[in-house]
């Protein structure tokens, strides 16, 4: 404060203030609908996007896809997705039914791929890549893939210097094994990854004899490739 009693707030003004374009744009609350086999269409509300996962004109891949939903939502603003699980025929099938049957801004690629086939991974990322996000739900409770799972998504995003991010969404299926779920972000660490970004979400055990502290839940986080 100078002798006028003036804080110099004139000074410094804007200073603090992002700059345009410093936080990605907030997609607005739309809708997307499915009709299942019986005929019946489910209609889902997507709610506004904000910045902290946006995906506009980004290239995604997904690992354990399952029935695919992080892909398909994904598919509403990225540029392109690339959806991957077990290269089991039928599996397959089902996740290739669900990206076409949904209505989706960007084109959805469905293909087999075992975690830990690096040359299979090279030539999805020679394909398609490298992808700026990977998407990795509910499959940290894999405790004895945890080594696979990074070893591909370092291939996935381009290498130590890739600049890719993989996406971790996770639940604690059982309260004896969150350490062991929690294990991934360990040894991502230690071989050099970048951790944080996300947060914890505690409940209730799912099961009320379930062993171990009294309360578990999931979470997201974000693991950067780097060196």
């Amino acid at each position: 404060m100078d002798a006028d009693g003036d804080s110099g707030a004139e000074e410094t003004a804007g200073l603090f203030v992002d700059p345009p374009g410093f936080y990605a744009p907030t997609v607005p609350a739309r809708t997307i609908s499915y009709t299942r086999a019986s005929g019946e269409v489910l209609t889902l509300q997507l709610p506004p996007q904000h910045s902290l996962l946006c995906l506009d004109g980004l290239s995604v891949a997904e690992l354990g896809a399952g029935a695919g939903l992080p892909s398909l939502l994904a598919a509403t603003t990225a540029r392109a997705v690339v959806t991957t699980d077990y290269p089991d025929a039928p599996l397959l099938a089902a996740l290739a039914a669900n990206a076409a049957a949904v209505p989706t801004t960007a084109p959805i690629t469905v293909v087999g791929l075992r975690w830990g086939d690096a040359p299979a991974a090279a030539a999805l990322v020679d394909e398609h890549g490298p992808f700026d996000v990977v998407l990795m739900a509910d499959l940290v409770s894999n405790h004895g893939a945890h080594a696979k799972l990074l070893s591909t998504l370092e291939v996935l995003v381009g290498g130590p210097t890739g600049g890719g991010v993989g996406v971790v969404a996770y639940g604690h299926h059982r309260v004896a094994c969150v350490d062991a779920d929690e294990a991934f972000f360990t040894t991502a660490a230690d071989a050099g990854w970048h951790v944080g970004g996300g947060a914890v979400i505690r409940c209730a055990p799912m099961f009320a004899d379930d062993p171990g502290f009294g309360g578990c839940g999931g979470g997201y986080s974000a693991v950067r490739a780097g060196r």
